[in-house]
């Protein structure tokens, strides 16, 4: 055997170095790849629970507002005049354990927008407390009575309005969605 048969056979040191560069630089970018896959699946099911958890409250906010009893002062929202809480909705719900209208309260505290509900009519009492949704800017709700929409209820001739409005609008403003809007007929 001659010696340029013998050096066709194997690979120069250069070639073995410029192979691993090769290899090196394949792994280098299926690595971010995998990585921004991964990074991007968790941003998609961030997402996604989030989404899931706005539905979720706004389907528990339409679920009891279907409930209240219609009946005088059923329905009220506080203009943050006196509380200083603005925005919050007061309602009552079907008789409790007590026999009582249960009082049931939808605000916003501290970015949350909690259910507060009372079993009975002693608002006094601690009510239990539910947080439907965080991360929550703004709630603000409007009412639909004989085709025009008010931003209070009841209105200012309640003794000639009824208990209830037809439809009441809820609007959440969201740092990660934006502004929401969500109607909910009542009759």
């Amino acid at each position: 055997m001659n010696a340029t048969t013998a050096a066709q056979r194997g690979l120069t040191l250069i070639e073995v170095m410029v192979a691993l560069a090769v290899f090196a630089v394949l792994g280098v970018l299926t690595w971010q790849a995998s990585s921004q896959l991964a990074d991007a699946r968790q941003h998609v099911g961030a997402e996604f629970e989030r989404w899931r958890a706005i539905s979720s409250a706004t389907h528990r906010i339409g679920n009891e507002l279907q409930q209240i009893v219609p009946a005088a002062g059923a329905l009220r929202l506080d203009t943050g005049g006196t509380s200083g809480m603005a925005g919050t909705l007061d309602f009552t719900m079907p008789a409790g354990q007590d026999g009582l209208p249960a009082r049931a309260r939808f605000l916003l505290t501290e970015r949350r927008l909690e259910w507060w509900m009372w079993d009975g009519s002693n608002l006094s009492a601690a009510p239990e407390r539910l947080t439907l949704l965080d991360e929550v800017d703004a709630v603000r709700w409007r009412f639909l009575h004989e085709g025009r929409w008010y931003d209070s209820w009841p209105q200012q001739d309640a003794a000639t309005a009824p208990p209830l409005p037809a439809a009441v609008t809820l609007e959440l403003d969201l740092p990660d969605a934006g502004t929401l809007l969500r109607t909910y007929a009542l009759r």
